[in-house]
């Protein structure tokens, strides 16, 4: 139910893209909404959209990277963003954007950490999510969201 609940949020951003015009939504199956997803996904990644990777799945519970500059974050790859996994790689970074970030999660409750240095930073909310930061220096930031432990 809930990767349903993800796909249909994820249709959502459908009205965004310029490919989706004429779909009816109803006629699709899950593999086909499946399909639009990953084209939805990568319409957005070659558009440099991260804040939508930010509204739903596992992105939904981490707090979207803010850079110095104010600038908006532009996304390098995108693997995932489901109930289950999420993965970005932010380019458009400087000094100073990891720890900035890092302190932004502890603040926001990503406090039990699991590993923390200078490159690296991965720790649990109370909820349970996980977050894993890594700073690739020239190559950017990545932020990694895993959903809780399963008891």
């Amino acid at each position: 139910m809930k990767r349903i609940a993800a796909l249909l949020i994820s249709i959502l951003l459908i009205c965004s893209t310029s490919f989706a015009e004429n779909i009816d939504l109803s006629t699709l199956s899950i593999e086909e909404l499946h399909t639009l997803q990953t084209r939805i996904d990568q319409e957005l990644l070659n558009r440099g959209e991260l804040r939508m990777w930010f509204d739903y799945g596992i992105g939904a519970h981490i707090p979207m990277i803010q850079l110095e500059s104010g600038e908006e974050p532009k996304l390098d790859e995108f693997q995932i963003n489901s109930d289950t996994n999420m993965y970005v790689r932010i380019m458009n970074v400087q000094d100073g954007d990891f720890d900035k970030y890092v302190a932004d999660l502890i603040l926001l409750g990503f406090t039990e950490v699991i590993e923390q240095s200078r490159l690296q930073y991965s720790a649990r909310n109370a909820d349970g999510y996980k977050v894993e930061v890594t700073n690739w220096s020239s190559s950017g930031i990545s932020v990694k969201g895993e959903p809780p432990l399963k008891k």
